[in-house]
């Protein structure tokens, strides 16, 4: 509202007098307008003199004393020239010394016999500011003066001002109805006004608050939804924009509800949208219970789990949204929701919540298990697992990725995982041949399929550990059938080592062998 008002001359107070400077013996000083002013002596019983010697004292800081000496100058001499400009002053001066409804009455008299050499305009903005001090001081008197204002002002420019502040000034008592139609008069004073479009999405909020918290008028919720609507085509680059447009898409669905107490969902949503999500969850958990199987009940059921994300209640959000993809699998808020949950597990993540972060992602894989985040959520699960070196959990994972979700952009980088999973599971398991065996088979079909991948490097290095470590154990396994004395099945895995494994460093181990066992291939046992 102050931006409006200042495109009017002297919006700015006292602006004239400010250009004024007083020299260090405080006995002579320098206006603008009137040039040097001597306060050493009383002035001459002349308007003029007087009024000269009230500028000097305002310029020396001495307010109440300039005030009593302008309003000398108007009583003492009511047809001089200097008397009406000596009138604007101490309606100036009495805003100043925080005297505003003082102020005010000055002004008005100056609009009922307006004096010649002051222009209506300057009244009429010094009237606005003296109306706003008193809006915030008495939010009833400040709406009542804004509205006079308005109804006397003649150009558009202070009808617009007056029509927005009387609307802030009731908006601020909770008059939400009267405070919108007093923003819509504004855009009707003035449309074309730089804040025309201010005006309209404040006439938007009033009208949605009028209806919320009174009898859900249909014809103003209407109004809200056209204004928000009219917002967004008015000003796309304000920062209020995204929020019109989602206000106003909450509006249509509650417009679209005529049960009054379902409609309380959907003016929940508007809460949440503003940010006010203690009151908006209040709603939807009431209808998230009341509602249950129906639509009106899914939308409050996922609206509650948003809130409580908003309140950074993560665990809690967990819980509603896994009970809303339980009990509402075609809602349309079913992506929004794992893409929440998403959100809430990469924030787990980050903050080193291994646990919790599981078990977030786990519900994905659970409750959307052919949606788009699937194979996100199995790749996660596998990292989470392979550093809490729970290695059979991150295998199966990244097995999940491979293996169901082929086209996968983690496909090949899930392969390489699984083979380090087992890799590193194989040190630890009675299975560990059958582990070496798919870590092995793991990093060739990545090698096949990405030879210059971002993991290429370390899967050759990891291949290599393989065959040294499947030609170790067969090597023990021959050592394992020797003393037994049973030359043909030892011979049968020194070979292996020498066909399976010729790059390893067993194999100078396995010739020697194959040497000495063979001389006693045929001995009984």
């Amino acid at each position: 509202m102050r931006r409006a008002i200042f495109h009017f001359p002297a919006a700015c107070l006292f602006a004239s007098l400010l250009s004024a400077s007083v020299c260090a013996a405080d006995k002579v000083v320098w206006d603008a307008e009137l040039g040097w002013i001597d306060l050493s002596a009383k002035p001459a019983e002349t308007a003029g003199a007087r009024y000269r010697y009230a500028r000097g004292l305002f310029v020396s800081g001495r307010y109440a004393a300039a005030l009593e000496m302008f309003q000398n100058v108007c009583d003492r001499f009511p047809t001089s020239p200097e008397a009406g400009r000596a009138a604007f002053r101490v309606a100036e001066l009495q805003l100043r010394l925080n005297r505003p409804r003082r102020a005010l009455e000055t002004t008005n008299g100056l609009l009922a016999d307006l004096p010649k050499g002051i222009a209506r305009e300057e009244v009429v903005a010094l009237q606005l500011q003296i109306a706003e001090v008193i809006s915030e001081r008495t939010a009833s008197l400040g709406a009542q003066t804004f509205s006079t204002i308005a109804e006397s002002a003649q150009a558009p420019e202070p009808k617009f001002a007056a029509r927005m502040g009387q609307g802030g000034a009731l908006f601020r008592r909770g008059e939400f109805a009267t405070a919108a139609d007093a923003y819509k008069a504004a855009v009707t004073a003035w449309p074309e006004a730089p804040g025309a479009g201010d005006a309209l999405y404040k006439a938007a909020i009033s009208d949605l608050r009028a209806c919320r918290e009174g009898d859900g008028d249909d014809a103003r919720l209407r109004e809200s939804h056209d204004n928000f609507t009219a917002f967004g085509v008015r000003a796309p680059d304000d920062a209020r924009a995204e929020t019109a447009a989602e206000t106003a898409a909450a509006i249509e669905a509650a417009l679209a509800e005529k049960d009054l107490k379902r409609r309380q969902v959907y003016y929940g949503v508007t809460y949440h949208i503003e940010g006010n999500y203690k009151k908006a969850g209040k709603i939807f958990r009431k209808g998230a219970k009341r509602y249950v199987g129906e639509e009106v009940g899914g939308v409050a059921h996922y609206c509650r789990g948003e809130s409580l994300f908003e309140r950074g209640k993560h665990r809690a959000t967990l819980d509603v949204l896994t009970g809303f993809l339980e009990g509402y699998p075609d809602s349309l808020n079913r992506r929004k929701a794992v893409n929440l949950l998403m959100k809430i597990a990469e924030g787990a993540m980050v903050e080193d919540k291994r646990r919790f972060a599981l078990d977030v992602l786990e519900t994905i894989t659970v409750q959307d298990p052919t949606g788009p985040l699937a194979d996100d959520a199995f790749m996660f699960i596998g990292r989470i697992q392979l550093a809490r070196k729970k290695y059979a959990e991150a295998s199966a994972a990244f097995r999940s990725v491979v293996d169901e979700y082929p086209r996968s952009e983690w496909a090949y980088a899930a392969l390489y995982n699984a083979g380090l999973s087992e890799l590193r599971g194989s040190e630890y398991s009675e299975d560990n041949e059958r582990l070496l065996d798919e870590s092995r088979r793991a990093f060739e079909l990545y090698l096949a399929g990405q030879p210059n991948g971002a993991f290429a490097a370390e899967a050759r290095r990891l291949l290599g550990e393989c065959s040294e470590r499947q030609a170790d154990k067969l090597l023990e396994i021959a050592e394992f059938y020797r003393r037994q004395r049973k030359y043909k099945s030892a011979v049968v895995y020194v070979r292996l080592v020498l066909e399976e494994h010729p790059e390893s460093a067993a194999v100078s181990a396995a010739r020697r062998l194959l040497s000495e066992y063979g001389e006693r291939e045929n001995e009984k046992p």
